[in-house]
């Protein structure tokens, strides 16, 4: 009995396709906005989704909800798309393309730093930092 379960069970490991990646959850996860326009909204108290100034760089990912994510950090909640929306681990990539195309734009210098920064990677996120005020002096955030 025990040899049949066995072989079943890794007959249905064989044949059981993996989820693909785009539907592993997200939830626990640590993502950033794509570009500077991105969905972040709270529910107000009607319950309607009302527009809210973001906080934060990077938050964690609370539980997803077709195509929305409820996102939290330092206090601050709210729904973001998740097409607005890359993962921690995978936004240096998407930050360094943005520079590329726009080497004087600091937005994405500023969350290449923050991406850096939130891996622990923190000669890379100083790097991008000081680039973010070598090109605007003014910027007091970085």
């Amino acid at each position: 009995m025990t040899r049949y379960r066995s072989a079943t069970l890794l007959a249905l490991l064989v044949v059981t396709p993996a989820l693909p990646a785009d539907e592993k959850t997200w939830v626990g996860q640590r993502v950033m906005p794509r570009s500077p326009k991105h969905t972040f909204s709270e529910n107000g108290d009607d319950d309607k989704k009302v527009e809210s100034e973001q906080r934060s760089a990077a938050y964690t990912v609370l539980r997803e909800s077709g195509p929305w994510l409820r996102l939290r950090d330092h206090g601050q909640e709210g729904w973001g798309l998740k097409a607005e929306w890359i993962p921690v681990a995978d936004a240096p990539a998407h930050f360094t393309e943005m520079i590329r195309a726009n080497p004087a734009g600091t937005w994405a210098w500023f969350n290449r730093g923050v991406a850096w920064n939130e891996r622990s990677e923190f000669a890379s996120a100083l790097k991008d930092f000081t680039e973010v005020i070598r090109l605007d002096p003014k910027d007091a955030v970085a």
